[in-house]
């Protein structure tokens, strides 16, 4: 019983076109290709970011300035001897 219904099932999924008939290789699925940026895109990129974090800097110093009422070194500090 399971059998013949698995077979109606196989038939009608055929003819549907849903699955190839038992002699057919199952047909491959055609793969995306791969998208790439441009050189130029990344820069654009790079630049829009640098962008948005000096904006984003500059808004933080401006607030350090109004609460404090003298200007705040943002970034990465370095040691008395220049070091790192």
């Amino acid at each position: 019983m399971k059998a013949d219904i698995e077979g109606k099932m196989a038939d009608i999924r055929q003819r549907l076109g849903i699955e190839p008939a038992a002699g057919e290789p199952a047909p491959k699925k055609a793969r995306r290709k791969k998208l790439r940026l441009s050189a130029e895109g990344r820069a654009n990129i790079v630049a829009a970011l640098k962008k948005r974090w000096a904006e984003r800097r500059k808004a933080e110093q401006r607030a350090n300035l109004a609460r404090s009422g003298k200007p705040s070194r943002i970034g990465r500090q370095t040691s008395k001897t220049g070091g790192r």
